[in-house]
């Protein structure tokens, strides 16, 4: 709650290089709990996104 005479503050959206930081982290973590090297880390992502495709494009869309 804020008080009549405060001006409403806006929340700007956490920047690029944070989410990037964080996708890094993620990516060790990773690596270390499947005993994987990063590149196969990121192999394993790159599948699991192409899986998880629900529908296939059109050609043309």
């Amino acid at each position: 709650m804020r008080w009549p005479w405060q001006k409403a503050r806006l929340v700007e959206p956490r920047p690029m290089a944070g989410r990037a930081q964080e996708l890094e982290t993620a990516k060790k973590i990773l690596a270390e709990i499947f005993g994987a090297r990063p590149d196969e880390v990121e192999e394993m992502i790159q599948r699991r996104l192409e899986g998880s495709v629900p529908f296939e494009r059109e050609e043309g869309c």
